[in-house]
């Protein structure tokens, strides 16, 4: 059996605040994220899954949807009460017939909670409309003037419309005009550029301090020194170092204290972060994804030994500047200095088997990956993967 791997992708609301998760499974060898092998393997999987997902370090404390087929709903693996806070996904791989109606109709009324997946427009399985509380449609898999077509005469249903695979603002914003309440997809990593070849004055100071703190020679002077001259970014930084995060016996009082008891490399990592939230328009949301790419950048390049690893979280947290700014992202690398390797795995100008970036870049989106990374290499990256949503859900506490 292939490694299972799984990842975790957001489902905002109507405000582009988190709703809930999608729990995705992964495969190291291929692109299917749905699971048609190995039924008695997957079907322990996703039992266990469940029986987690009241654990905050897999949910974050939201509902967590996932994909489940007939087989696994009629399984002796299957729950015999609804566990709290899980959505079963009901694939379009359900045959509709008497049988599986009987079932999910059973199941709804024990308490289980369904959403239809990857829904086709005047297909058979809206005869389980009845049953669902949520309907799934992929925008790119149906035209945006089909889908308003059939939503123009859906009438009187007691299900919440979420658009998946939205891809950009645009989509976005038509699915809301349509009635759709959920959206899933990569659209916060599009919004819509800013034309021309300039960045604003205030984007630019930002970008100023980011790159003097990028640079490799600095001290724990000269950092302490550039944080201090911002009294906002000073103030936030020293309430997230005095937090539980940081359990020190004591508390932190000035910037130069905090780096030199958490290095120097933590604290850059801060002022990023803080610095870009503080000046991105884009939904906070956005930082999450970016923060858990960061992340397992920084601690599988570690893992691997990677020549470049100091860099990682940088590469990993850079790679949504031009969303974050709301600017191109050739335009934003003009302002700032980076070394010459860090601004190539940026362009994705650095396409070598080990450019981490694309590693975790393709294990988000569900692309295969390298068929040279050994078993160990994704069990390592699956396992930093869940690392750093760990970290980004605690620290997404503090910098919202």
């Amino acid at each position: 059996m292939n490694i299972s791997m799984l990842a975790r992708q957001p489902i905002y609301n109507h405000d582009n605040q988190l709703f809930a998760f999608e729990l995705l499974y992964r495969s190291g060898n291929n692109q299917s994220a749905q699971v048609t092998n190995d039924f008695e393997a997957t079907s322990k999987l996703l039992a266990n899954l469940c029986m987690n997902s009241l654990d905050e370090e897999i949910s974050a404390n939201r509902p967590i949807f996932i994909n489940v087929d007939l087989a696994f709903l009629t399984s002796e693996s299957f729950f015999s009460v609804p566990p709290p806070n899980v959505v079963f996904e009901i694939l379009e791989t359900v045959q509709i017939s008497e049988f599986s109606i009987n079932c999910i109709r059973k199941l709804k009324q024990r308490g289980f909670t369904f959403a239809l997946d990857d829904f086709e427009l005047n297909g058979q399985h809206s005869k389980l409309f009845p049953y669902i509380s949520y309907l799934k449609i992929d925008v790119q898999a149906e035209s945006l003037d089909d889908v308003e077509q059939y939503l123009s005469h859906l009438n009187g249903h007691n299900f919440t419309l979420l658009a998946e695979k939205l891809e950009d603002e645009d989509c976005f914003n038509r699915c809301q005009q349509m009635g759709f309440e959920l959206f899933q997809g990569y659209y916060l990593e599009r919004p819509k550029i800013i034309t021309g070849n300039k960045v604003t004055a205030n984007k630019k100071v930002a970008l100023q301090l980011i790159s003097e703190l990028s640079r490799e020679d600095i001290d724990n002077d000269k950092i302490a020194e550039l944080i201090a001259t911002d009294p906002r970014l000073t103030f936030k930084l020293l309430k997230i170092v005095n937090c539980p995060l940081y359990p020190f016996k004591r508390e932190i009082q000035n910037i130069h204290e905090a780096v030199v008891m958490l290095g120097v490399d933590i604290i850059k990592q801060w002022a990023q972060i803080l610095t870009l939230v503080s000046e991105s328009e884009q939904p906070i949301e956005l930082f999450r994804t970016l923060l858990v790419r960061a992340k397992t950048c920084e601690l599988y390049s570690k893992s691997i030994k990677h020549t470049n690893a100091k860099d990682a979280f940088t590469i990993g947290l850079f790679s949504g500047l031009g969303a974050v700014l709301n600017t191109k992202l050739e335009t934003i690398l003009k302002e700032i200095q980076l070394a010459a390797h860090v601004k190539a795995a940026l362009l994705d100008h650095d396409n070598g088997e080990h450019n981490v970036l694309l590693l975790v870049k393709a294990y988000e989106k569900n692309i295969a990956l390298k068929p040279t990374l050994s078993q160990d290499q994704q069990q390592d990256l699956v396992k930093h993967y869940w690392q750093a949503v760990k970290w980004t859900d605690t620290i997404m506490t503090l910098i919202t």
